[in-house]
């Protein structure tokens, strides 16, 4: 059974290396935690909006993708501040050549 789950936010052109992450995740934690991607999760003809509300409801740790594409996008500032709201854990992870001193606050 899972126990947590984990909102990874992300940009779509980043969808990619937001499942890599999330199967690193699943297979580290085999069982014990389940993560949630947007661009793999949601099936074709789901209401896209109640899933992420429903798994930002539930997850219990936040990963916010940062990376050229998505460090300014307001997608993930929003993931981000429903994350922050609720004071929910959020762990900001750096790729793709983006360092987290050209990120800025809040997220940097």
């Amino acid at each position: 059974m899972v126990e947590k789950v984990v909102f990874i936010s992300h940009v779509n052109e980043d969808a990619e290396l937001a499942v890599r992450l999330k199967d690193l995740i699943e297979d580290s934690f085999i069982g014990s935690i389940s993560a949630f991607v947007s661009s793999e999760s949601i099936s074709l003809g789901d209401d896209w909006r109640q899933r992420v509300r429903e798994n930002l409801r539930q997850a219990s740790d936040f990963i916010i993708l940062l990376t050229p594409r998505s460090y300014n996008r307001p997608w993930v500032n929003f993931e981000a501040g429903a994350a922050y709201g609720r004071g929910t854990r959020f762990i900001p992870v750096c790729a793709k050549g983006l360092s987290i001193s050209h990120v800025g606050p809040p997220l940097g």
